[in-house]
């Protein structure tokens, strides 16, 4: 009974922490849990406040932004991410 309760509790407390599908196409240049700057420039993703970061995902997809060289490499990542999936982007990798 006490390996069932453990391994219950081990799968929930995964869960809890488990990235949202829309961060998969994050996680080759910003690690699995927003640890790295993308390709090495700028800021890790998880040092970024979470509102900071979904205004910053705004403007790479507007095409406003081009902060170290990578609008246009952003903007196509943006491309299919709905506002919705920015905030839950956000919340999950932001601080």
């Amino acid at each position: 009974m006490k390996k069932v309760i453990l391994a219950l509790f081990v799968a929930g407390s995964t869960a809890l922490f488990a990235a949202p599908a829309s961060f998969n196409s994050c996680v080759s240049c910003h690690g699995a849990q927003g640890e790295r700057a993308g390709l090495g420039k700028g800021r890790a993703l998880n040092e970024i406040p979470a509102a900071e970061m979904v205004q910053i995902m705004k403007e790479y997809k507007a095409g406003d932004r081009n902060e170290y060289g990578m609008g246009a490499l952003m903007r196509g990542q943006m491309a299919n991410i709905s506002e919705a999936q920015m905030e839950e982007i956000a919340e999950f990798s932001g601080k």
